[in-house]
């Protein structure tokens, strides 16, 4: 089983027992594999429920009053974990991240067995709870139920987010649960982005608002309003309102001026050489940045951009989102050149710079890549992302070193 269900502790608070109810429908290997939580969960006190019985077959359980969770793809890598319902299945894929063709593959082999009612047949792992006790460990009004939880990358930054639907199996909203320290601390700071975000009045950009808000020790919860419809699209490429959408955050703090040596981090991997190539004097302006700017994180709508997953909010260098954009589409979707995705970098910067009505000569543009690939260097997790980009740094370091 994947190491991040230890941290999921609404599924699994490490005591076994054994329920006559279920032993029917399943063999004496699958039994092994029967977990059911050991304590109460509500949105208040944000415990489990002792309702879960994990297991893995092909036929379905067929128990009564009991719900179905299919595990996508696998326990060995839990992506998502799907009601096993064919509407709940249907309005799954808006919001995943394509960045393999492997997990888009699962994506749509997910859809198309789901509807053929055989899903449980490809992916046998599953989740069998008592009727609803989910929804009411998680304090879900009766009208509603969850639908998916997205499980999130393994690790000490484990999130999970759950999926909120109406009787109609429409998504209302979404609930993101954080027990680690870390991600705890990032649904905490994306709490914080939103409440401060939604004192300003933007004209192009559309932000989730938020429904509740709870913060212990363990763990802290965040309930926020699905602002994403099936009529909104979700292209790969940067467009005219990805940029008007990012000038507009950017424009909603106050920016401010500094220098690189202030800037930068002491702890940045590349600190030396950025202050070798750059003089200390070089200033640096930054200001609003949503910090996760990615193809699956906003949906356009009509001449609006709407911006999910805030996060990772703070002030960065101006530029940041819109490199953070064309490094994840080149490297993880495109698999482009580190040639190419410099010059599309290159390109934006530019455009945007003349877009804020500012002038950067081409020696700039190539200073502020470097601080913003160096950043996205030092705030990337995943290996062969970080492998990728250090071509391109390499590529942006020569070419200041040429002149």
């Amino acid at each position: 089983m994947d190491s991040r269900f230890k941290y999921l502790d609404f599924f699994n608070a490490g005591a076994i027992y054994s329920d006559k109810r279920i032993e029917p429908y399943i063999s004496t290997t699958d039994r092994k594999k029967i977990n059911i939580v050991d304590s109460i969960f509500s949105f208040e006190s944000l415990r489990a429920n002792k309702a879960i019985y994990v297991f893995s077959s092909r036929r379905s359980s067929n128990l009564e009053a009991c719900d179905e969770y299919i595990v996508v793809p696998g326990f060995k890598n839990p992506r998502w974990i799907i009601k096993n319902d064919k509407d709940v299945i249907n309005n799954h894929g808006k919001i995943i991240k394509p960045t393999s063709f492997q997990s888009t593959a699962i994506w749509w082999l997910a859809k198309l067995v789901g509807r053929l009612n055989f899903i449980s047949v490809i992916f046998p792992d599953k989740i069998v709870s008592l009727s609803r006790s989910l929804e009411r460990s998680m304090s879900i009004d009766n009208s509603n139920s969850i639908g998916i939880v997205y499980t999130g990358s393994a690790g000490c930054y484990q999130k999970f987010t759950l999926q909120i639907l109406n009787e109609k199996k429409q998504i209302v909203s979404y609930l993101k649960v954080g027990n680690q320290s870390q991600s705890r601390d990032k649904v905490k700071r994306e709490f914080e982005a939103l409440q401060l975000l939604k004192k300003t009045e933007f004209t192009k950009v559309c932000i989730p608002k938020i429904i509740r808000f709870n913060l212990e020790n363990s763990c802290a919860a965040l309930e926020t309003q699905n602002i994403v419809s099936n009529g909104d699209r979700k292209v790969d490429n940067l467009l005219h309102e990805d940029y008007l959408a990012l000038l507009e955050i950017y424009n909603a703090g106050i920016e401010t001026c500094t220098t690189v040596s202030q800037y930068i981090s002491s702890e940045n991997s590349y600190k030396d050489t950025v202050l070798g190539l750059l003089s200390e004097g070089f200033k640096v302006r930054i200001g609003d940045s949503h910090g996760d700017y990615t193809p699956w994180n906003r949906f356009v709508s009509d001449n609006k951009v709407k911006v999910i997953d805030w996060e990772e909010f703070s002030q960065r260098v101006m530029f940041y989102d819109l490199v953070y954009f064309i490094c994840v589409r080149g490297i993880l979707i495109n698999r482009s050149s580190a040639k190419k995705i410099k010059n599309r970098c290159e390109k934006a910067i530019i455009k945007f710079s003349l877009m804020m009505g500012r002038y950067i000569e081409i020696n700039l543009v190539k200073s502020y890549l470097l601080l913003c690939l160096t950043e996205l260097h030092d705030n990337s997790l995943d290996d062969a992302f970080i492998s990728k980009l250090k071509l391109v740094i390499d590529k942006v370091i020569l070419d200041i070193e040429r002149g």
